[in-house]
């Protein structure tokens, strides 16, 4: 072959790589939109990233903590059919593992981030504009799209954007904030415009767990991403995290009447957990597999504990908390398998990243298991989609160091 056919194959090759990786960072950038507008449009979107993945089959960065992800979600599968229903029913979040599987390594492969931040800014602004009117009109949450109470209503009442439910809209965009936070160019107003909008997506909800979890992943990025020995600047830092902390506490506190009551008990948490474990205890090593068949072990369960009937909880279709839900679902060895791929991806991240990229990391794992404690986050679809999308966006910068490591040494022979 020669010389010139060499060269002009070489630019062949690109130009085609380079159109793979547009066409995966525009669906990409859908994606991330589409959190902000509900799990209908982001199952479209999914949908389509297959299509493309099937059709254009680009180069994917494998790194091996994915490994435990691809087992967490055969196992999802597999104690589905061993468990006491056999696979009669799926849970709603149930599908959206097998999805983790497909988004992590494409998100790997392909990231414009200043064209993802244009995506996000025009979902974020999107659902600020509506939480607002949701927030000054009166929200019904069975009223969609928009769910605007237009004969009146409470004002400021915990609004949810497109999203049925304000948990699951402040959880995508408080974690969304995180997994972008540290990659916002300040000097430019779409950033402000940005940050104004995910802002109110993270305090309108007025969720308190979810609040606290935000702070939590806001602090270790204040206080970690840019490393200081001077005591002065890190007290500084200190000072203003515990201050914007306790303004965003008293913001939520003004507009949820009850945000004091029921802080000791959840609401009502403390007695699910009890009874949560006792249907794990009844099928530790399957759990009771997917499905709407929660509700049934629920009350065998606390008719077993000897509790009140009067003073049952009713309505109560999960755990309200991410590691109970893989261990009355799937029993032990999901949660094993899920934390598995945390940590080895802790552990890939502090070998190959930066001290931004590592923080970055720690902050989304700590927000998101902070914020399970009082909700199942790995249950809804859409939150399932952000956890996974966050986690590789987050990882994209070491994995990509990595192959350029692995394509910089030297072979044998």
């Amino acid at each position: 072959m020669s010389v010139l056919n060499r060269l002009n194959m070489s630019k062949l090759w690109t130009s085609t790589e380079e159109t793979k990786e547009k066409t995966f960072s525009v669906l990409l950038g859908l994606m991330f939109m589409s959190l902000f507008f509900g799990q209908a449009l982001m199952n479209i979107i999914a949908v389509l990233f297959l299509i493309a993945l099937l059709i254009l089959r680009p180069r994917i960065r494998w790194i091996a903590p994915l490994w435990w992800l691809v087992a967490f979600a055969m196992w999802e599968i597999v104690s589905d059919y061993l468990g006491p229903h056999h696979g009669a029913g799926r849970e709603d979040g149930g599908n959206a593992y097998h999805f983790l599987i497909m988004l992590l390594p494409l998100v790997l492969a392909s990231i414009d981030y200043q064209r993802l931040l244009k995506y996000i800014t025009v979902g974020a602004v999107s659902s600020a504009i509506l939480m607002w009117l949701q927030a000054l009109l009166g929200i019904n949450y069975h009223a969609p799209p928009f769910r605007i109470n237009w004969d009146g209503g409470a004002l400021f009442h915990r609004t949810s954007g497109f999203n049925g439910r304000p948990w699951v809209a402040q959880f995508n965009h408080s974690i969304i904030t995180l997994a972008i936070l540290p990659y916002l160019k300040w000097k430019s107003a779409r950033a402000w415009l940005l940050i104004s909008a995910l802002f109110t997506g993270i305090l309108l909800p007025q969720i308190r767990a979810v609040l606290a979890a935000f702070i939590a992943g806001a602090g270790i990025q204040a206080l970690f991403a840019k490393p200081s020995t001077d005591y002065r600047d890190i007290t500084k830092r200190i000072i203003v995290v515990v201050i914007l902390a306790a303004v965003a506490v008293v913001i939520v506190a003004a507009l949820r009447p009850d945000f004091y009551r029921g802080l000791m008990t959840g609401n009502g948490r403390d007695m699910i957990f009890i009874a949560s474990f006792e249907i794990f205890k009844e099928f530790p090593h399957t759990g009771i597999g997917g499905g709407e068949y929660f509700l049934q072990h629920y009350q065998e369960a606390w008719k077993s504990l000897g509790w009140d009937p009067r003073h049952y909880l009713a309505g109560i279709g999960h755990t309200h908390n991410d590691f109970l839900l893989l261990l009355v679902h799937h029993g032990w060895p999901a949660l094993l398998l899920w934390l598995g791929f945390v940590i080895h991806s802790l552990v890939f991240v502090w070998k190959h990243g930066n001290q931004k990229e590592r923080v970055v990391f720690i902050s989304l794992v700590v927000m998101h298991h902070v914020a399970g404690l009082a909700e199942t986050y790995l249950d809804y679809s859409n939150t399932t989609y952000a956890i996974a999308l966050c986690y590789g966006l987050a990882l994209h910068g070491p994995v990509r160091r990595y192959y350029e490591t692995r394509l910089a040494e030297p072979t044998n022979g």
